[in-house]
């Protein structure tokens, strides 16, 4: 199209289906949600822009994931004394 600039898009969202599968049926603990963190790397294909490069958010990946897992075990242990 006269006038149209391509615009650069991210990657969609992925599912890290090694993490889930790896999750399946596990005791919840800090050593499952860091091997979690590691197989979601599965599949990342995360974009090198201006906010952060590639490298960056391949190293910080597992970490969030894994800090993501322990935040949700945390909470439903919360929720768990409560009730």
């Amino acid at each position: 199209m006269p006038g149209s600039r391509s615009v650069p898009r991210a990657p969609f969202p992925f599912r890290a289906a090694a993490a889930e599968q790896l999750l399946i049926g596990a005791h919840p603990s800090h050593s499952i949600f860091r091997e979690a963190g590691q197989a979601a790397l599965e599949g990342a294909n995360p974009i090198d822009d201006m906010r952060a490069s590639r490298r960056y958010r391949l190293t910080v990946l597992p970490r969030a994931v894994a800090h993501a897992l322990a935040r949700a075990g945390e909470r439903i242990d919360k929720t768990r004394s409560v009730a």
